[in-house]
């Protein structure tokens, strides 16, 4: 478990469904949101990383095959 600092905002999508990202209740189990198999493979996934009050964020995608695309602020298409 680790707790993202004060100001930082993130958006976890999974087949194009935002996921709300809760904190873990201690009387539910916790279910993973991205999988991993054994292959490499990966449900693929969009994880955007921001500020509070900033336009531009960090985004990863994590593709089928295990691979990530990193995009920074700056970057084409890393705006909101």
């Amino acid at each position: 478990s680790h707790t993202l600092p004060t100001g930082l905002l993130e958006v976890l999508e999974v087949e194009g469904k935002v996921l709300v990202l809760d904190p873990p209740k201690s009387d539910k189990p916790r279910r993973p949101q991205v999988i991993i198999y054994a292959s490499g493979d990966v449900s693929p996934y969009r994880w955007q990383l921001g500020r509070t009050g900033d336009e531009a964020y960090w985004r990863i995608d994590g593709l089928p095959d295990g691979t990530m695309k990193v995009r920074k602020p700056g970057d084409t298409d890393a705006t909101r």
